[in-house]
């Protein structure tokens, strides 16, 4: 080994060193870790992935396109274009009521592609701070002439921005620069919704020149809410106050890929201009096939029978939760919460990801704990949540049933006993 690689290496591991010092590591846990556990963590929310479901449609869905060819040749530009993506472009627009759609490798790609390139100079982004890092990407990249943030869902904060954007930017204010206002439709660490009609009206209102560009990221909603699994924007019928939609497959539809839903100029542009679409081959058969079979299954009975398992589910969580007897007896101690499981709720839709809040420094010990009992769950914490708003981020199944929910919170509640008892070992439960 050269000298240079040796500093190199050195150097990366003392980075790793710091990282493991501050709590901060995570590995790549090997897949035996995971073997015979009770799913309470992956994103497989309509169960699609782990009941064979998506593997037998995906089969059919190969058996319905004799003599396809595997691989790609090349971008989209060039030799990679097919008939089949095409078509599947055409497909997604129509299912998610938009004009047009532009598929590309991954939900990050997505993202980056569109704030690195559609925003011009002198535009302004606004954005929900818990904004999707891959946005957060994009924007460190793009053209526009500054990106603001506004405090999670907070109506109050998103007005004083947006003042501030119209003293500060005459031009934006004046209606000849545009106005990026971008969302989630359920937040990936929170699973709570944005109060989109309170932004779009404010928007309006405060820019009523027409120069505000309204932009959602459905990466969690899309498959599990809304007309067929349509998602939230659907859901609430909002299609044409969005001019960009970005749905990505490797949610809900346990696939991998994205698609942006927007304008045929919007698609125009990011296929001229956004380098991570020019620069990258184009997807292959074999990936493209796996979406569509997500969304058959989407469109079909079995569809609408997971989405509505879905909710069923984990409205039973939650009732087990706040019913279970510990609960009444620990609930004020700050070791395990849900905070304000009304904001969990848009619509009558019950949001699948439920943080379970811990203390700072819990998160990972909790998480430990529900591995050695057979579920897995994972463990969240700084950066990727804000200081101290440790978490366990559960998520509920199509698939789970009544007993797994019951066990599953009688592990969390017994790990939160002996938290209590730890720092009060005269405390006695009734159970």
């Amino acid at each position: 080994m050269s000298q240079s690689t040796s500093v190199f290496e050195q150097d990366l591991a003392a980075t790793l060193h710091k990282r493991k010092e501050k709590g901060r590591y995570r590995p790549m846990y090997p897949p035996s870790e995971l073997a015979n556990t009770i799913d309470f963590g992956s994103n497989d929310a309509l169960s699609l992935s782990s009941s064979g479901a998506l593997r037998c449609e995906f089969l059919r869905e190969l058996e319905r396109n004799p003599g396809f060819q595997v691989g790609s040749k090349g971008s989209r530009l060039v030799d990679g274009n097919n008939q089949y993506v095409v078509d599947l472009e055409a497909y997604l627009a129509d299912f998610h009521k938009a004009e047009t759609a532009l598929f590309f490798n991954s939900g990050y790609d997505a993202n980056v592609a569109v704030f690195t390139t559609l925003p011009q100079p002198g535009d302004v982004i606004v954005h929900d701070e818990f904004i999707h890092a891959s946005v957060i990407d994009g924007m460190r990249h793009t053209r526009a002439a500054s990106t603001q943030a506004f405090k999670h869902n907070s109506i109050k904060s998103f007005k004083e921005v947006l003042h501030n954007v119209k003293a500060s930017f005459p031009e934006v204010r004046e209606g000849r620069r545009s106005l990026f206002v971008a969302l989630e439709s359920l937040y990936s660490m929170d699973g709570d919704f944005p109060p989109v009609h309170q932004i779009l009206s404010v928007g309006k209102e405060l820019f009523p020149l027409g120069n505000v560009v309204f932009y959602v990221d459905e990466a969690h909603s899309n498959g599990i809410m809304g007309p067929k699994g349509s998602g939230y924007i659907c859901h609430h019928g909002l299609e044409d106050e969005f001019a960009i939609r970005v749905h990505t497959f490797g949610k809900s539809l346990s696939s991998s890929g994205a698609i942006v839903l927007a304008s045929s100029i919007v698609k125009d542009t990011l296929a001229n201009y956004a380098r991570n679409f020019i620069y990258s081959t184009g997807p292959s058969f074999p990936s493209l096939a796996c979406v569509k079979a997500g969304y058959n299954l989407l469109e079909s009975l079995e569809g609408e029978q997971r989405r509505q398992r879905l909710q069923k589910a984990t409205s039973y969580f939650l009732q087990c939760f706040f019913k279970h007897p510990i609960w009444n007896q620990i609930k004020g101690s700050a070791n395990i919460g849900i905070a304000n499981p009304g904001r969990l709720v848009s619509s009558d839709f019950q949001s699948p990801i439920v943080p379970v809040t811990t203390k700072a420094g819990k998160a990972y010990p909790l998480r430990a704990w529900l591995l050695r009992e057979g579920f897995s769950s994972w463990g969240i914490a700084y950066p990727v949540v804000p200081k101290g708003e440790d978490r366990v981020r559960v998520v509920i199944h199509a698939d789970n049933s009544h007993p797994q929910m019951e066990r599953f919170v009688d592990v969390i509640m017994q790990w939160a006993l002996e938290q209590e008892r730890s720092k009060r070992p005269d405390f006695k439960a009734q159970l």
